[in-house]
């Protein structure tokens, strides 16, 4: 209980005086290099009427020095004060040890000096800090248009970096024949491969900066023969042809990292269109090296024109170098990549490819869903007819979502291994901000909490709620 009590201390003295109040705070992640910064962020919350304006709080560092930092307030209370602050800020390892988060009325963030800003003009983003210039257009390719840092193009705006999928279509409902689960071999005269084309519907700034820049793209990519055969109640929302998809692509002031999130929603029909390839296609950046991951525990090492399986357990990373001109120049990494599997970074035509669906995989099969469905396993058992017809088309409409990082300064060639480098490690986990505990149970903000009580009459209800959410948290990192 002391740690709680303390916490009500501060917040009432906060409340009652004007002087500045500290919070200290942690940064949750793999540690990061001592003097290379890692973009972090969190949602910290303010007990009611703690935190009258988002501009009255500043991020400190262990000499009490200021760290520059963005503040956006995500909610507020009746009273219109702050009631959850995200802090985002660009911090070393040395800096991230000990960290301040100071606030109160008589508190005054500095201005960002170099700010990293975004604006859409004529249908196109324009990201920079000086050190880094970026645009994505709504004539584009769906992730990178145009990239230069420190004056150098990375990207060409005539060879963008964008989304490719690629599928393949058994037309006359014969798939369980053509394409057998498991297989890697289309049997079938009549299948059509097709190569989507990406439509953009819009571009927007949803964080101008100054400290990350967020710019969403949202789309389809257009294959006109996808779900030709659907029925009309089944298209009546997502027409076909079009599978939507949207791209959250984030910068961060002084760095070379790029963080993306990137979702596809299937809207074929599940018995007979198929993904053979979804990935994202960086030209001209082809590395030395790249990684195939199939199955759990086995990993295909690329490197050259030499390939070979590798069994070990002790890197559960998918990532591989990126190079410019046989130069290193950063690398490319999709996180939770040996979970998500199957996912890969491999070279294609002198460009690298992030695949989240690497054709060595075979096709992308949503069949098993629709067969779940048909079992039983949920649904009305006691109309099977109508349930068979739903099952037919019960895939129709889930949606795969992605995690990937860019990070385009170079890597030391030295490191250049699939042993990952320790930026690699830091950058597979998002470094989250956060507060002690007893701060988020003090400030109400999600709600009236009390100690978890391991006896007494509600001790065998917590322990049942902990068991589920255990289980949910065990389920949610193996699959």
């Amino acid at each position: 209980m002391r740690p709680i009590l303390v916490s009500v201390v501060v917040l009432l003295l906060a409340r009652n005086l004007s002087v500045a109040a500290e919070l200290p705070l942690r940064i949750d992640a793999p540690e990061p290099a001592a003097t290379q910064g890692i973009p972090v962020s969190g949602g910290i919350p303010f007990a009611r009427g703690l935190l009258a304006s988002i501009d009255q709080l500043r991020l400190l560092d262990a000499a009490r020095r200021e760290i520059p930092a963005q503040a956006t307030a995500l909610a507020v209370w009746p009273d219109g004060s702050v009631k959850w602050a995200l802090i985002d800020a660009v911090v070393t390892g040395d800096q991230g040890r000990a960290l301040i988060l100071e606030y109160g009325a008589s508190v005054r963030r500095a201005a960002v000096i170099g700010p990293m800003s975004a604006r859409v003009e004529g249908g196109r983003a324009l990201v920079g800090d000086g050190h880094l210039v970026a645009t994505i257009a709504n004539t584009g390719a769906g992730f990178i248009d145009a990239l230069a840092i420190d004056g150098h193009a990375v990207i060409d705006a005539r060879d963008p970096a964008g989304v490719v999928v690629s599928t393949v279509r058994i037309p006359d409902g014969t798939s369980g024949d053509a394409i057998p689960v498991g297989s890697f071999l289309c049997r079938s005269a009549q299948a059509h491969c097709a190569t989507g084309t990406i439509h953009i519907d819009a571009v927007t700034v949803e964080s101008p900066g100054p400290i990350r820049a967020t710019v969403l793209v949202r789309g389809a990519i257009v294959l006109p023969q996808f779900g030709a055969t659907l029925p009309p109640e089944a298209t009546r929302g997502d027409p076909a042809g079009r599978m939507p998809f949207s791209m959250r692509v984030s910068f961060f002031r002084g760095t070379s990292v790029v963080y993306a999130q990137h979702q596809i929603i299937f809207t074929g029909e599940p018995d007979c269109d198929f993904i053979t390839r979804w990935a994202i296609r960086l030209p001209g950046l082809a590395g030395s090296r790249g990684m195939l991951c199939i199955e759990p525990g086995v990993t295909l090492e690329e490197n050259g024109g030499r390939s070979s399986v590798a069994a070990s357990t002790s890197s559960r990373l998918c990532w591989g170098p990126l190079a410019m001109a046989s130069k290193p120049a950063g690398f490319a990494l999709i996180r939770h990549g040996w979970y998500d599997r199957p996912a890969a970074i491999t070279a294609e035509g002198g460009a690298a490819w992030i695949e989240f669906w690497p054709h060595q995989a075979g096709i992308f099969d949503l069949r098993r869903y629709a067969r779940e469905w048909a079992a039983g396993e949920s649904g009305d058992t006691h109309n099977p007819a109508d349930m068979e017809r739903y099952a037919t088309y019960a895939a129709r409409g889930i949606a795969k979502s992605q995690d990937l990082v860019v990070d385009f300064s170079p890597l030391d060639s030295a490191s250049i291994a699939m042993a990952a480098p320790q930026r690699v490690t830091t950058l597979s986990e998002r470094a989250l901000l956060v507060a002690p505990p007893a701060w988020y149970a003090a400030t109400q903000a999600l709600g009236p909490m009390v100690p978890e009580q391991t006896s007494g009459p509600y001790a065998a209800l917590e322990a049942m709620t902990r068991r589920r959410l255990d289980y949910h948290l065990f389920a949610q990192d193996l699959y």
